[in-house]
């Protein structure tokens, strides 16, 4: 007897929370650099202090969004999609601003 096209299979798995988090920290992150950014060229290169903190909050957000997608791989029988786009886009944004400060130091 074959199952009706209505029967729908429950979903025991499920994306990782801290996967989840750590890519929406990805995204703000990134936000808040490219804000710092047009902040930076609306005013000609003359927007003071208010630049470095935005792009260290946005340093520190990534820092934090990189821990919490490594510790994410710790959740059992979950999707790992998230935890690991997460981890590698706060990764990158790490990379990219320590690059920044050698070549511009």
């Amino acid at each position: 007897m074959k199952k009706s096209r209505l029967y729908k299979k429950s979903r025991t798995k499920y994306d990782a929370r801290g996967g989840i988090l750590s890519s929406l920290i990805a995204v703000l992150s990134i936000c808040l650099f490219l804000g710092a950014v047009l902040l930076s060229v609306s005013e000609k290169g003359e927007a003071g202090a208010i630049v470095g903190e935005i792009t260290l909050a946005s340093l520190v957000l990534a820092f934090a969004g990189f821990l919490i997608g490594l510790a994410s791989f710790k959740e059992k029988d979950k999707f790992e999609r998230f935890s690991w786009g997460g981890s590698l886009a706060n990764g990158a944004i790490m990379i990219a601003y320590v690059c920044m400060v050698l070549i511009y130091y």
